[in-house]
Order: C-alpha cells, then structure tokens, then sequence
C-alpha cells in the first residue's frame, strides 16, 4: 500500500491506495497533527511500503510530520518530494527553483502529463490563490500568489476596527453584484468582485500570450467560485481535483 499526504496551509490531505494510479482504498482529511496521528493509528502499519509526503509547511512542521510518519510505519520508504530544475518533460520556470511552491510544482506537473502538448492557465484557489502560466512546450513561464476568499475576509475582520459581521453561508451572486446594504453584503460582495476580477486579468493575460489556445485548470476549495466567472466570461475550464496527488506521482515514483 501506498500513503499519500498532501500537507496544506489548513488541512493535510491523506489517501491510501495499492499503488499507484489504483483505486484509492482510503481516504480522509485532517485539521491538525494530532488528529491525524490518530487517524493514521487505524492503519495496519505493515501493510505500508511507502509514505509519499507533499508539504507547505515550515521545516520544522515538515519535520514532525515525516518524524510522525516513520513512528508509525517503521518499516515503510518515506519520500519527500521537493520542487526541481525539471521533471518529465517540465522546466521549472522561478529563478531558484527550489523556491517554487512544492504543491504548485506538482499541480504543474500533473497538468502537463494530462493536458499535453497544450498551453494551459492553472489556478489553484485554497487559503491563497495561485496561478501558474505552462507553455505547451513544457516550460513554467511563472506566475502569481494573491489571498484567497477566506483570507481576504478575516484580513479585513483583524486589521479594521469597525468591519464585524457574522458571517451567512448563503448562494453565491452569479450575476452582476449588487452594492451591500450592510456590513456582511459588503464584504462578501467585495471580497468575491475582488476574486472574480482577479480570474478575468488571469484570462486575459492568457489571451495575450496565445490567443485562445490554451485550456484552463481550476483546483482548490473556491475552485467552483472562480468557475462563476469563467462561465460568465464563456471561457472552457476544467475543475481538477487532487493535482498534487496526481504530481506525487511523478515526482516520486515508487
């Protein structure tokens, strides 16, 4: 068997399968370390040959979790996958490469090895937003970091004295967004204007590059948001679950 984790800025992402590109047998999301240990627990240790790590984090909260994992299955390989100069037929596109965001490098990857000889715009819409230009070539022409939905909300609840509100999970605008008429329409509002403009100057400086040759990939919770926009602006997109699971693959065959 082969585990699987996906270790984000929120949550870790864990599945378990027999190996790769087999049906997962498991699978499970958790908010903190110690949830995880205890849901790894359930797990026959013996029937892991391999762990496959994929982290955001800290070094040191990087270091915990394979610490944790070589704990618990002590007889399993624990690979670690890191951002590279190039990696099945992909150049790494930053000036170090090592600084690129592990979880992009592998949504990268994986685009390219489904996508193929293709142009393509990847946005990846979690705790921030991130967007990633890849030529059909194979090459990483850069691209962007901006604060997700979330992000945005509670920065404006601790960095304003006067902006409160209790939040209402309600339907998303699918048309024009109208002016708030209160402090929760506003922001919200505000915060998806916000989003939606920022996935429009993504297209279009796609456009610029190649014309409508190129497909778009959306992954990331607020994926089906930016979606909204994409439809709107009648642009073909493609809403791509587990890339970095998907990249795992590549980056560290096993």
């Amino acid at each position: 068997m082969i585990l699987d984790l996906d270790v984000g800025n929120s949550l870790i992402k864990w599945q378990l399968r027999p190996r790769a590109h087999e049906s997962i047998v498991l699978r499970n999301t958790a908010e903190s370390e110690t949830i995880l240990a205890a849901q790894l627990r359930l797990i026959d240790s013996a029937g892991v040959q391999a762990c496959r790590l994929a982290s955001v984090r800290s070094d040191e909260e990087t270091q915990t979790l394979l610490t944790l994992l070589g704990q618990l299955f002590p007889t399993a390989r624990i690979l670690q996958a890191q951002a590279g100069v190039d990696c099945h037929g992909v150049k790494n596109g930053y000036d170090v490469p090592s600084l690129l965001g592990l979880d992009r490098w592998l949504a990268i990857l994986a685009v390219h090895c489904r996508a193929g000889a293709q142009n393509c715009l990847i946005i990846d819409l979690g705790t921030a937003i991130t967007v990633d230009l890849l030529s059909a070539e194979g090459l990483h022409m850069g691209g962007y970091i901006a604060p997700g939905l979330a992000l945005m909300r509670s920065q404006l609840t601790s960095s304003t004295r006067r902006v409160r509100y209790e939040r209402c999970e309600g339907k998303i605008c699918t048309t024009l967004l109208p002016p708030g008429r209160n402090t929760h329409d506003a922001v919200e509002r505000g915060c998806l204007a916000m989003l939606y403009g920022f996935v429009a100057c993504q297209v279009s400086l796609a456009k610029q590059l190649w014309g409508s040759d190129f497909q778009v990939f959306l992954t990331g919770g607020d994926a089906p948001v930016a979606a909204i926009e994409l439809k709107k602006m009648q642009v073909p997109y493609e809403i791509a679950r587990d890339l970095v699971f998907a990249g795992l693959d590549l980056a560290c065959p096993v």
